[in-house]
């Protein structure tokens, strides 16, 4: 059996307290912050505009009844599209970022590059890419701490599968920042 003795009351700090208010040092505190979802069009409506939510090949199809994307081997899906290329000018201008970093909701075996390009050029420019094997339907840090000064106007994702029975979930692009910083930028 446990027995508890009780707190003194003076000018030691309670449990409760501690419990109750941790001391949290929020200069030092890392934050992390999600810029930008990755999102799909998420009804039968949207089908009509699915070109401003991603690009899809032969061997991928939409599922709309569970929002996800479904891919059989060589299935791609590309970003580059209205709502889901990332605006590299537009968080710099809001944000003091030099880097940034991915994380995808997938299950299967994938490629996945991230490209570059400014509104001007037609060709698209490989920043990095990644080969990933997922079992079940996770959350997944594709890349970190990107380095986004050399980089084009503009980012997005290519996924590409590279087996069967591959699904993706959606995304979100985000930042790590100590929060003291970010407050000095944001006020």
């Amino acid at each position: 059996m446990i027995s508890f003795q009780p707190f003194k009351i003076s000018t030691e700090v309670r449990m409760l307290d501690v419990l109750v208010q941790p001391i949290i040092d929020h200069q030092h505190t890392p934050a992390t912050i999600t810029l930008q979802n990755i999102i799909l069009p998420n009804s039968d409506i949207y089908s009509s505009i699915e070109k401003l939510f991603l690009r899809l090949n032969y061997n991928s199809v939409l599922n709309y009844e569970q929002n996800i994307v479904e891919l059989k081997k060589g299935g791609s899906i590309r970003f580059d599209t209205y709502f889901n290329a990332f605006s590299i000018q537009k968080w710099k201008n809001y944000i003091d970022i030099k880097h940034i970093n991915i994380r995808l909701y997938l299950k299967g075996a994938f490629q996945i590059r991230l490209l570059t390009i400014d509104e001007l050029s037609k060709f698209a420019h490989l920043v990095s890419q990644k080969f990933i094997n997922v079992n079940t339907l996770s959350e997944i840090t594709v890349f970190d701490n990107i380095n986004i000064n050399l980089c084009k106007r503009l980012l997005y994702l290519e996924i590409i599968a590279i087996g069967n029975n591959c699904l993706f979930k959606d995304g979100y692009f985000y930042i790590i920042n100590i929060r003291q910083n970010l407050d000095k930028k944001l006020q």
